[in-house]
């Protein structure tokens, strides 16, 4: 064996250190502890121990490492949020850090579970008989998808304009687009009855019934039923992690016959960042679906089908989510 340098034992160490530091956030988001806090008013350690029914010691010990990092300050015999606290809580402008921030509360999750999720037909959706497929979207996905809709906007989307969301989940994205655009008739495409079913819920008790359409189906093969131009526009947003590298092409194609406006696509490319490197084998650990981010050769190759098939189309490259993932946009 090798000899073992200071650098990999301080590689290591800084590993763990930082793995850890995010546990502790999530910790802190999970049990309330965050929420029950502000930037402006302190709040002392005994006020949250009786608010919240927790040990005042486990407390003290997670006020004294976050207050060490950065994530609070001690002022006035209490503690208030920080300014870089701010950057993962609900009301931060960066929702994609909110998105990865709570992204890792499953993948701790995972971890945990890791010796069942990496067995053939096994995956923590499984083992939690779908609830991570449903409350992955509200939390995570969305969260990650939000600053698409400045982009939607730039490009006239409105009106009475129609969408069909192919990979729709639960319908929570589609719900948000129509919170902006409430003027938007969206048809959501699923191949997941229970979600289907939970989202046309949601739907019903927020009176979208006439709005919002959800259909079962599938994104290769049903899809081919919708007619030419039949949607103003088709998005596909965070979903081709979900299919495998040879239906990509045949899924695109079908978005954009069924388009009169426009196409958008999400690509999260492997090599462009950490994020998405590290984020790709603990996703497949979560939904046995998953089929993988993009690798950069493979999203070359279909973006350059794409422009071989449609020469007339403008096909523009937006980069978003940290430098990992671009929002594609075909219009005609």
């Amino acid at each position: 064996m090798e000899h073992v340098s200071k650098e990999h034992l301080d590689e290591m160490v800084t590993t763990l250190s930082e793995s850890w530091k995010g546990s502790l956030i999530t910790a802190g988001l999970n049990a309330g502890i965050f929420s029950s806090m502000n930037y402006n008013t302190p709040v002392s350690i005994d006020f949250l121990a009786e608010k919240l029914n927790y040990d005042r010691n486990k407390l003290d010990k997670w006020f004294y490492y976050c207050a060490g990092v950065g994530l609070v300050n001690q002022i006035d015999g209490g503690y208030i949020l920080s300014p870089k606290c701010h950057v993962f809580m609900p009301d931060s402008p960066y929702k994609d850090i909110v998105g990865f921030t709570r992204l890792n509360d499953y993948f701790m999750r995972s971890a945990v579970e890791a010796q069942h999720n990496f067995k053939k037909g096994s995956s923590l959706d499984k083992l939690t008989e779908g609830k991570i497929t449903r409350n992955y979207q509200p939390s995570v996905s969305d969260n990650l998808s939000a600053e698409l809709m400045e982009y939607f906007k730039q490009y006239n989307m409105g009106g009475d304009d129609t969408l069909l969301d192919v990979g729709c989940g639960i319908g929570a994205f589609a719900r948000t687009i129509l919170k902006n655009m409430p003027g938007l008739k969206i048809t959501g495409l699923d191949p997941n009855l229970f979600a289907i079913e939970w989202g046309r819920k949601e739907n019903r008790e927020k009176g979208l019934g006439e709005r919002l359409k959800m259909v079962v189906g599938d994104a290769v093969d049903d899809i081919g039923e919708f007619a030419d131009k039949s949607f103003d526009w088709v998005i596909a947003v965070n979903l081709f992690h979900f299919f495998p590298v040879e239906h990509r092409l045949k899924l695109m194609k079908n978005m954009v016959r069924i388009a009169s406006k426009g196409v958008f696509f999400t690509e999260t490319i492997l090599e462009k960042s950490k994020l998405a490197l590290s984020a790709d084998p603990l996703m497949s650990l979560l939904w046995n679906d998953y089929t993988g981010f993009f690798r950069e050769h493979d999203a070359e190759n279909l973006n350059n089908q794409l422009a071989q098939a449609y020469p007339d189309a403008k096909i523009v490259k937006h980069l978003i989510l940290q430098n990992s993932t671009y929002l594609m946009a075909i219009t005609k």
